[in-house]
């Protein structure tokens, strides 16, 4: 018994040659191929009768023995078959190549006649069936296919309905944002032109007074200076007409009413300037009206023989410079430097010691006349801005350059 168990096992392929994995992979194999050949004769025909369902599995079972067991027998050299093979049994690789290549044509040529033993020995009843299900096939595919078209063509519909309504959003959501541009821009348009209407009658405003900002900062002598002194008076009442003083002089009155900003509210003996005006407004109309006196010939100016003026001691950029801006109680007031630079020392208040002579922080001014002066004891810290014993003259009132 056992010697018969070993003789099977020399045969039977995987087990030949008693290793392991062989042994696996040949199980796993016969029990596939078990499962074709039981699935092959226990599965029922749907055409013709009890005999066409009989022809037709042999039929398979023959077919897949021919495919299935000739090339494993060939491959597997099952009891030497493939050594008795004329071609096989010279080992070369042409040879094999070539018996493996005829081997199928001999499959093909099989399977081709049991294919038509098997067609012959059918029933019409088959060959009807088949045809019946042949056509129901294709109906239930062409069937499919329609399904297949129609659920296309309806998907094909809704992107397309769906690619309208997001280009007519779109569509309004550009033409909603260009609306918004316009209107932007219409409204950045009118707040350009309002803006600039506004400038424009601020400018115009601002041109209306002498001093604009009379109200907001100390004036200095030399801008009330540079005004002519037919507007001073108005210059010094515009601070009143700014806080709507109502003007008694017809003159006065008929000037402000001409503005586009005065506004009369409080009559004369109702103002009160000194609870109305701020500190600038105050040192401002003080500061003009001792100008307007000045330049009336009201301002004492004793027995000094100066005039007021720019005395140059000569004409290039660093030649001195002293510029006398009043002379007025017993005080000269000078700006002194070069022509490049004449403020270096600003406001300057000399005193009169007689009628030719002004003192300053140890220096002396003396007038020769009325335009030309000299300056001594100019001390060690000031001897860059100003040039000790040279001539200051008015080049005007000489008629130099």
């Amino acid at each position: 018994m056992e010697k018969n168990n070993e003789k099977l096992k020399d045969i039977i392929p995987g087990f030949r040659t008693n290793i392991l994995w062989k042994k696996v992979v040949a199980v796993f194999g016969y029990i596939f191929l078990i499962f074709v050949f039981v699935a092959i004769l226990t599965s029922p025909s749907e055409y013709g009768n009890r005999a066409d369902a009989s022809i037709e599995k042999i039929y398979n079972a023959v077919t897949a023995l021919m495919i299935i067991g000739i090339p494993f027998v060939i491959i597997t050299n099952f009891m030497g078959v493939r050594d008795k093979l004329p071609l096989f049994k010279k080992h070369k690789i042409g040879f094999t190549i070539l018996g493996s290549f005829i081997t199928y044509i001999v499959i093909a040529i099989g399977c081709s006649v049991m294919a038509m033993t098997a067609t012959g020995l059918y029933s019409e009843e088959y060959f009807a069936d088949m045809r019946e299900a042949k056509e129901q096939r294709e109906m239930e595919e062409a069937e499919k296919k329609e399904e297949v078209e129609e659920e296309a063509k309806r998907k094909a519909e809704e992107e397309k309905t769906k690619e309208e309504a997001e280009r007519k959003e779109e569509e309004k959501k550009a033409k909603e944002e260009a609306e918004r541009k316009e209107e932007e821009e219409k409204k950045a348009k009118e707040e350009a032109e309002r803006k600039a209407e506004e400038e424009e009658k601020a400018k115009d405003t601002l041109n209306e007074y002498i001093f604009a900002d009379s109200d907001n900062k100390y004036l200095t002598e030399d801008e009330i200076l540079r005004v002519d002194v037919k507007k001073l008076k108005i210059a010094r009442n515009e601070i009143f007409a700014r806080h709507g003083y109502i003007f008694k002089s017809e003159d006065l009155k008929k000037y402000f009413e001409s503005t586009s900003w005065y506004k009369g509210t409080i009559k004369a003996d109702k103002f009160n300037s000194d609870k109305v005006f701020n500190d600038f407004e105050k040192k401002n109309v003080e500061l003009i009206k001792r100008v307007e006196d000045e330049i009336n010939g009201v301002a004492d100016t004793k027995s000094f023989i100066g005039i007021k003026g720019e005395y140059q001691c000569g004409s290039d950029m660093e030649a001195g410079v002293i510029s006398v801006k009043s002379i007025r109680d017993g005080i000269v007031y000078m700006n002194i430097g070069t022509h490049e630079y004449p403020y270096l020392l600003e406001n300057v208040e000399g005193e009169i010691i007689d009628d030719h002579t002004v003192s300053y922080r140890g220096m002396t001014f003396v007038w020769n006349d009325v335009a030309s002066l000299y300056v001594l004891d100019v001390p060690a810290g000031f001897s860059d801005v100003i040039w000790e014993g040279l001539d200051y003259l008015i080049a005007d009132y000489y008629h130099v350059s």
